[in-house]
């Protein structure tokens, strides 16, 4: 659903290198299946991996980009771009800091210093795909009869870095 490739143009572009590739990876495979599982519980999640093999509508509505009216509006941008956004996120903090024995400390380099973290890119991305986030949701409560095993957990904007 979401690659290493999909980071390297658009909004979401990352500057790696194979070592930080590696990095990548790691965060896709560790939070790809957490925030799926969150954002449509373990039942729904499984009745979504199959709909999108056989290309039901009422999955595919899910996956693209929608804008909906009914008793309220709802905009998405698509799961992957959702994915991507939270992916860009979780990356950017991990790659700030390095844990060491005496506690995380700041990746600097002989040659060169990095830039200031982007807290309001960061910040940007994370709601940005909070809201397609919580609108996929409020699909799925406002057609329960589409979606009935629909248990997903609110997400919550970040606070703090």
């Amino acid at each position: 659903m979401v690659t290493i490739t999909d980071f390297e143009v658009g909004k979401f572009k990352l500057a790696f290198n194979e070592q930080t590739a590696n990095d990548l990876q790691a965060c896709i495979d560790r939070n790809v299946p957490t925030i799926m599982a969150e954002l449509f519980g373990v039942e729904l999640l499984a009745l979504y991996e199959a709909g999108i093999s056989n290309n039901e509508p009422i999955y595919t509505l899910l996956r693209d980009e929608f804008i909906i009216q009914d008793n309220c509006l709802l905009i998405s941008k698509g799961i992957k771009d959702m994915l991507m956004g939270f992916i860009w996120c979780e990356f950017q903090r991990e790659i700030y800091t390095t844990p060491t024995t005496t506690g995380n400390v700041k990746v600097k380099n002989q040659n060169s210093t990095d830039i200031s973290f982007p807290t309001m890119m960061y910040q940007i991305n994370w709601l940005a795909s909070l809201k397609s986030y919580e609108s996929i949701q409020a699909l799925c409560q406002e057609r329960y009869d589409d979606y009935p095993t629909f248990k997903g957990i609110k997400k919550y904007p970040i606070l703090a870095l």
